[in-house]
């Protein structure tokens, strides 16, 4: 088994649907991942059919783990930029037979998290927003297969109350008990104090397949579609700040 990601560029067709998957409220923050839609294509044994894709989409092929996910062994890719006011993240990709690792490291020189925290500011703060959809067609409207995992920075890494999670329904976005765990730690010399570098922080979402209804690991030639959104704060006010998309 192993995973295909591909980034795929914009076309009319996935426009409404992703107004539709960002929500009204979060329209304006999240305008500009409509272009940016990834693939994730879940292959287990047998081969990858490279000519059913464009020859230049990015395609990253994710290798299986029969135990640990080896940090150092994942497949890898990147996005955004290093500038005093953006960040960029390295992502690397794994997988066992139970769960689906995603881990972000993400170059940050401020970091801020929301010591009040609620499911609906988590991204007005340092954040991750992962995206899956296990239908793979970027249909018009969501469907119950379509998934929204949120993870803010958290320095204690301990609170759930930093996590927050959504299915697709008919009036949209719709809460669910949370399907997902995460890790996150930074390093620097503070957070919550624009007189406090940092280097940055990292998060990983660990999704059980058992929580995304599968009861072993999906079967051969199995598509999900994918996009990632790094929110990004630098100071106590929340001056808008562009999100940086894959």
């Amino acid at each position: 088994m192993r995973i295909l990601l591909t980034r795929i560029d914009s076309t009319h067709r996935y426009r409404k649907w992703w107004q539709q998957v960002v929500g009204t409220e979060k329209r304006s923050s999240l305008r500009f991942m409509i272009p940016l839609l990834g693939v994730i294509a879940i292959m287990l044994g047998g081969t990858v059919s490279y000519a059913q894709s464009e020859a230049n989409r990015p395609q990253i092929n994710t290798p299986h783990f029969d135990g640990e996910i080896t940090f150092g062994e994942r497949a890898i890719f990147w996005f955004g930029k290093v500038t005093p006011t953006d960040n960029y993240a390295d992502v690397r990709v794994g997988y066992n037979d139970d769960v689906l690792v995603i881990e972000l490291s993400i170059f940050d020189r401020w970091l801020w998290y929301d010591e009040t925290p609620s499911p609906e500011e988590l991204t007005e703060w340092d954040a991750v927003t992962l995206y899956l959809s296990l239908n793979n067609d970027f249909q018009e409207s969501l469907t119950f297969n379509d998934y929204q995992f949120i993870a803010q920075f958290d320095p204690s890494n301990v609170a759930e109350q930093y996590l927050t999670a959504y299915r697709g329904g008919d009036t949209g976005w719709e809460p669910i008990q949370q399907p997902f765990s995460s890790f996150v730690g930074w390093r620097g010399e503070g957070y919550n104090d624009k007189n406090k570098e940092a280097r940055g922080w990292r998060v990983a979402f660990i999704v059980p397949f058992e929580e995304l209804g599968f009861s072993k690991v999906p079967a051969s030639g199995t598509e999900w579609g994918m996009a990632l959104a790094l929110h990004d704060r630098d100071d106590l006010s929340g001056r808008a700040i562009p999100d940086q998309l894959w």
